[in-house]
């Protein structure tokens, strides 16, 4: 095996001749890129429509006497709030977990905005899945 330091490959990376293997470089039309573009920036922004997305975050907060809360944001504005002490011990499991946070992101960008509607979704959303 031939010994082959970082700069003979750099300059043999003019000699290959393969025109299937891209060649990738650090421009884009003329502007140097610095680092990937993160996927959430091509989610929320759509260029053809020049238009920003809202982004949609829900917050779990820990009360004292093991009480808890769910925050549902969009930005910095406060959509709803999920009080953990109205809901049953099976609801608030399903909230804490994964599934829950996904299905509460759902429910914000469906336009859900009140305690009540997250509420009676949340049941339908359990009695579908025993």
């Amino acid at each position: 095996m031939k010994n082959m330091s970082i700069s003979n490959v750099v300059s043999n990376k003019s000699s290959l001749s393969d025109p299937s293997v891209p060649i990738l470089s650090g421009s884009e039309e003329g502007r140097e890129t610095k680092g990937n573009p993160s996927k959430f920036d091509f989610d929320l922004y759509h260029e053809d429509l020049d238009v920003a997305m809202p982004s949609f975050r829900v917050k779990r907060i820990a009360l004292p006497n093991d009480g808890e809360r769910w925050r549902i944001m969009s930005g910095s504005l406060v959509i709803c709030v999920v009080e953990g002490s109205k809901l049953n011990k099976k609801e608030r499991a399903f909230l804490r977990s994964l599934d829950g946070v996904n299905f509460l992101l759902g429910l914000a960008k469906k336009g859900a905005s009140s305690f009540n509607a997250v509420k009676v979704a949340l049941k339908n959303h359990l009695k579908q899945t025993r």
